[in-house]
């Protein structure tokens, strides 16, 4: 039974890999406009989720563990989200942004508890959670993750360290 467990968690594993994006990666950015990075640290069990990003309502791509996505906006109020897979947010947050700056923020997870069964016991295993910058969005109760926002020095040096989309 033990290892039926593992084969089906490492499947689940690997069906979430990879990271789309609907907008251009990695150009420069242009004069007027800013940039704003949704980046997911790397998690224990990360690879099984994948997580669908919209700005302003509309789908810009998805990440995995260890990845991020950049968009490009217009200054000025927008709405950055993490869909769950009936479409609805799971956390949002509405952001202010400025022409010429970069803006940074992490998808945490929230720390929690899963049940496994073996050999006819059950046990409670901790997963561990992320607490990654400062915590910005309107917690949900039943949502497992949030955001945190990191300053540029902190946010550049998490991008480079993540896989590029």
């Amino acid at each position: 039974m033990t290892r039926v467990i593992w084969a089906v968690l490492a499947c689940v594993l690997l069906a979430g890999c990879g990271t789309t994006a609907l907008e251009p990666q990695n150009v420069a950015l242009r004069s007027g406009m800013a940039r704003i990075y949704l980046m997911r640290p790397s998690t224990l069990l990360g690879k099984a989720a994948r997580y669908s990003i919209a700005v302003d309502d509309k789908p810009v791509g998805k990440i995995t563990d260890g990845s991020y996505v950049s968009v490009d906006r217009a200054p000025g109020r927008h709405k950055i989200a993490v869909m769950t897979i009936y479409g609805t947010p799971a956390i949002e947050d509405e952001i202010q942004v400025e022409a010429g700056r970069s803006y940074y923020f992490v998808i945490n997870m929230r720390s929690s508890q899963t049940a496994v069964v073996s050999n006819g016991l059950v046990m409670a295993v901790p997963i561990p959670g992320t607490a990654i910058g400062k915590p910005v969005s309107q917690q949900k109760w039943f949502s497992g993750i949030y955001f945190g926002q990191l300053d540029n020095t902190a946010g550049a040096a998490m991008v480079a360290s993540l896989q590029k989309p």
